[in-house]
């Protein structure tokens, strides 16, 4: 079995990336052994982390770049003159790129003093500054193949300066393949990329942790999950509860700027709505219980830019029906049996109005059981997860 490097943005440690928790047990399962390069470390190590794995810190101050180093960028920035579309932006923006090049360089520089085979299995979680140095050392031919996860910003080329996402040709280039998290996300890709056949789409899972139980129809419980930050726009799910004509009760779990904003907006409306801000956890498996306990009527996610949120997935395995904003792949988990799609510009009276959708007092408007079973054949970690992890073995094979 060969040994497998993982590349992360701070997992193990902080609280990102906790989703990683679901998927390393497969992966270790399927190589001799795990290593995982987090680009930061953060306070804090998630301890649902099973520690069993290798886990090595970056060095924050990477040697400086040789003569014979700038001649190998330089025929890297040559070959992304000539594929990016936004000539202007590259001449303007030259200074910045040609250091985001040389980062790359100087990380892959020091991911080739680390103790790895040429033929070990390389893995980024995102196509981030890792990937970047990963196909630089595939270039140089000091690895034989990487592959690389696309989870949200790094696919979406709006989402970035210039509507481009600086030597992303040059990753693909060097990738054996890229896993979007979604077959959206994957439609998207094969549009604005000459390496079609690299694509393959996989989607995260979460673990089982049991079904709900019944909702007290009294008080109609919301829960929601996310930073507390403008894109996630907290706000506006704050008016749109403001405007049902019934006591609610809102569990919020994220910290963030906007979460005074969402708190005046329910004082002005008049306190109808009880908010209960849910406190961070290192355990992020703590923070799926919490919402077990809570029993909502409903999950409520009206971001406005998402990739495929592993926190819908997880409501969606416990049962709970969903109002999501029509963004991102958020449409992959909408049936008539889970919940209800809302336009991203849609106003929060109209929002208001289909949430009685999930009001009924008498029955409850969705069945869970089929909730878990749509959750079960498509977002099961157990499922999608082996089958990754298998496949990512037959890559390196």
């Amino acid at each position: 079995m060969k040994k497998l490097h993982l590349f992360t943005a701070n997992f193990p440690t902080g609280y990102g990336e906790s989703f990683l928790n679901n998927e390393l047990p497969y992966l270790v399962d399927q190589f001799s052994e795990v290593v995982i390069y987090p680009y930061q470390k953060k306070e804090g190590l998630q301890t649902a982390f099973e520690n069993k794995q290798k886990v090595i810190y970056r060095d924050e101050n990477l040697e400086s770049l040789r003569i014979l180093d700038y001649f190998f960028l330089i025929g890297i920035m040559f070959k992304e003159w000539i594929t990016i579309p936004q000539k202007g932006f590259f001449l303007k923006k030259f200074r910045h790129i040609f250091a985001v090049l040389k980062n790359g360089m100087r990380l892959s520089k020091w991911v080739e003093k680390q103790e790895f085979d040429k033929e070990d299995a390389f893995y980024s979680f995102w196509m981030n500054e890792w990937a970047l140095a990963l196909a630089i050392l595939k270039k140089r031919k000091k690895i034989s193949q990487f592959v690389f996860r696309v989870n949200g910003y790094d696919i979406y080329d709006e989402r970035h300066d210039g509507n481009y996402i600086l030597f992303k040709h040059f990753m693909y280039q060097q990738t054996s393949r890229v896993f979007p998290l979604s077959k959206t996300s994957a439609e998207y890709l094969k549009k604005r990329t000459p390496f079609q056949d690299k694509i393959v789409v996989n989607y995260f899972g979460t673990q089982d942790v049991g079904q709900v139980d019944s909702v007290d129809h009294e008080v109609f419980t919301v829960f929601t999950c996310s930073s507390a930050i403008p894109l996630k726009r907290l706000d506006k799910i704050a008016k749109v509860l403001c405007a049902l004509d019934r006591p609610i009760q809102w569990m919020h779990h994220g910290e963030g700027p906007t979460i005074a904003e969402v708190k005046k907006i329910l004082v002005e409306s008049g306190e109808k709505v009880t908010f209960i801000l849910s406190e961070k956890v290192a355990n992020y498996y703590e923070v799926i219980e919490r919402q077990k306990r809570f029993a909502p009527a409903v999950f409520m996610n009206l971001s406005s830019t998402e990739g495929l949120p592993i926190t819908i997935m997880e409501a969606l395995s416990l049962g709970v029906p969903i109002l999501v904003n029509d963004v991102g792949s958020c449409a992959e988990f909408v049936n008539k049996e889970t919940g209800v799609l809302v336009a991203s510009d849609e106003e929060p009276e109209r929002i208001a109005k289909k949430m009685v959708k999930f009001m009924r007092s008498n029955d409850e408007p969705y069945d869970r059981t089929k909730i878990r079973d749509f959750w079960k054949v498509n977002f099961s970690a157990s499922h999608n997860y082996e089958k990754f992890a298998i496949e990512l073995k037959t890559i390196f094979e």
